[in-house]
């Protein structure tokens, strides 16, 4: 959806509370993307029910993204 990396809170109000309803419509969910998303897995599972597994680019602080 972004360009350029955002914010975890304008990711949050711009795109996944908008995709909520289709997460909440299946069983299990996974979320990717080509952006780093160590900073923002707070935010998914907030936004993102039954979150089973989130692939993220290689470039990640894995240190942030196990919290």
């Amino acid at each position: 959806m972004f360009s350029q990396p955002c914010p975890p809170a304008m990711h949050e109000e711009f795109a996944l509370k908008h995709e909520k309803r289709w997460y909440e419509k299946w069983g299990l969910n996974y979320y990717g993307c080509y952006e780093p998303l160590h900073h923002k897995v707070e935010v998914l599972r907030r936004n993102i029910p039954r979150l089973r597994r989130i692939s993220m680019s290689p470039f990640i602080d894995f240190d942030k993204a196990e919290t």
